[in-house]
């Protein structure tokens, strides 16, 4: 993707994230400094006029600070602090706040997640299908069946088992509605073990015939297409791609007031918020879409232009241009 846009040179730095592993703290540090001068060579190499970094743990652009390099940086915060422990956040975003030229947050709910004292300014991710306003034909007539989908790999938290505990609440009163999982577990154990898990829940709920499971795709917009009302009952988002996909390509969304997703969709206007792990609440708002095609229709209209005039991807890239523009000046 990167060389498509016109990027000719990628340089590739050996990464080490901290885990519970005792060995990755001793290392933390020495690979820590090794970055940080391989940064300056590159620095020096391509006459770099501004960092931006992406994410809280990131310390590279800091260090090079630190050690004196004069380099400005933006640190880009995407994480809400509950991903990190909470002495460990609070050190790296005191370290940037001191450090960094700008913090730039995600959302509403990132920038209030911060120390008292930390400033912020907020830029909300964009994007972009390359389609203009569109009609949703799920809606033109009645169909054999109808899809909610959750697209999202599979991991704890991310609400795909209040998914399958709404839906059954709910199915007796769908019979023309079905459950559709899109996403992966990334190669990890525990993340295949929730989905076996999950499928053991849609089994002892009796709605196994009616839930489908896929892996991964790349082609997220052809899922979104096909599907009629787009699910997102994680327990904590800092944003939400899933959310604003879905409204920017035209399909109504529930989703949990987790974080970000209270900020994208306007309830009752262009979807449905629920609160966080309330699987009644989950369950009375399917019927309420799924039995009304007007109210569907209507959020789908409703969201696509606020995601189209606000969360577009060509206002981001003009809020960072104008704010590179101010820091290299």
């Amino acid at each position: 993707m990167l060389v498509s846009n016109g990027f000719s040179q990628i340089y590739e730095l050996p990464m080490l994230e901290l885990s519970k592993s005792v060995w990755s703290w001793i290392c933390y540090l020495p690979r820590l400094l090794t970055n940080t001068l391989r940064i300056r060579k590159i620095i020096n190499l391509e006459g770099a006029a501004l960092i931006h970094v992406n994410d809280v743990y990131n310390l590279l652009a800091t260090a090079n600070r630190i050690l004196g390099g004069r380099t400005p940086y933006i640190c880009h915060i995407r994480f809400l602090p509950h991903r990190f422990p909470r002495l460990l956040f609070e050190t790296w975003v005191n370290l940037h706040a001191r450090y960094s030229a700008q913090i730039v947050v995600v959302s509403k709910a990132v920038s209030n997640s911060l120390p008292n004292g930390i400033r912020s300014i907020i830029i909300y991710d964009g994007v972009d299908f390359g389609r203009q306003m569109i009609r949703n034909d799920n809606e033109v007539a009645p169909k054999a069946f109808y899809t909610f989908l959750y697209l999202s790999n599979f991991m704890k938290g991310k609400g795909q088992n209040f998914a399958i505990e709404a839906f059954a609440k709910a199915s007796d009163e769908l019979p023309q509605w079905k459950l559709r999982f899109v996403g992966g577990d990334m190669g990890i154990a525990k993340n295949a073990n929730f989905r076996r898990q999950l499928q053991r829940q849609a089994h002892e709920l009796g709605i196994s015939k009616k839930v489908e499971w896929n892996g991964f795709t790349a082609d997220v917009e052809k899922e979104y297409m096909r599907a009629d009302v787009v699910l997102n009952f994680s327990e904590s988002e800092s944003f939400s791609f899933t959310c604003l996909e879905a409204l920017h390509l035209g399909k109504p969304v529930i989703a949990t007031d987790s974080g970000g997703p209270g900020e994208i969709i306007e309830n009752n206007i262009s979807g449905i918020i629920v609160p966080t792990k309330d699987v009644d609440a989950m369950a009375n708002a399917m019927i309420k879409l799924a039995t009304d095609r007007q109210l569907r229709k209507s959020y789908s209209v409703n969201g696509a232009l606020r995601a189209r005039s606000i969360f577009n991807f060509s206002t981001t890239v003009d809020h960072f241009f104008s704010l590179y523009t101010k820091l290299i000046r």
